[in-house]
């Protein structure tokens, strides 16, 4: 009697954690999933301002109007996308790998007990820094330094781009982490930064109008995730 209550107790114990671990992994995957979505579409609408910042921070130009002007005198409106491919990938891989990475990190912390309610804040912005670490080495860094190389061509009448062929039969595998611990560095301390600030603002704006913290208007996390923007960016 005593080994088939042990048995039952085995496979209960067994059952129930093979769907702790299914949930997780779904949850991660629809993480994964969104971030992805999320950054395509930020790609689509900031594509031409990201090419014009890096244009104006390669050349000099008297500002935003004339430099905008020079691309397309040169290249046609088109020349506002150049590199939008890699931007493509690179900001919905890195939106994806934020998510996911800050889900499976807030879940570790979970999982070993720790309240983060006391402090949640801090939480956010730890959560967030190993996030931001993990989404500049496995993503950001080498498709960041392609796109790069591109939009440096715009304005200028190039036809050709640098690819990742080119780039490591030149230089090697290194050469796409050309600036890779500046890049991980600014990753790391925006998202901690976004994820803390957007952390807060849920707090304090659901606390003062009633909302549950979990099931927030949309326009409440995209208030934090633009005042988390703006001030990550400064």
């Amino acid at each position: 009697r005593q080994q088939r209550s042990r048995a039952r107790t085995a496979l209960f114990t067994q059952d129930g954690g093979a769907r702790v671990m299914s949930d997780v992994q779904n949850k991660s995957w629809k993480s994964f999933a969104a971030g992805a979505m999320a950054g395509s579409v930020d790609t689509s609408i900031t594509m031409p301002l990201d090419t014009i910042k890096t244009a104006m921070q390669i050349r000099h130009y008297e500002g935003v109007a004339a430099c905008t002007r020079s691309i397309i005198q040169h290249d046609g409106v088109a020349g506002l996308y150049y590199g939008f491919t890699p931007f493509l990938l690179q900001a919905s891989g890195k939106a994806a790998v934020r998510f996911c990475m800050y889900d499976m990190l807030v879940r570790a912390v979970d999982a070993a007990g720790i309240d983060r309610a006391k402090n949640h804040v801090a939480w956010a912005g730890a959560c967030g820094l190993g996030a931001g670490m993990a989404e500049a080495l496995m993503w950001t860094a080498p498709t960041e330094r392609i796109k790069v190389l591109r939009q440096s061509r715009a304005g200028k009448g190039h036809r050709t781009s640098p690819t990742i062929g080119t780039i490591v039969r030149e230089q090697g595998v290194s050469g796409l982490y050309v600036g890779a611990s500046a890049t991980a560095l600014r990753q790391a301390t925006s998202v901690a930064l976004r994820f803390a600030i957007v952390d807060e603002v849920k707090s304090g704006v659901c606390s003062s109008f009633g909302y549950d913290k979990k099931n927030a208007p949309t326009w409440v996390t995209f208030l934090g995730g633009g005042l988390g923007g703006v001030i990550s960016a400064v």
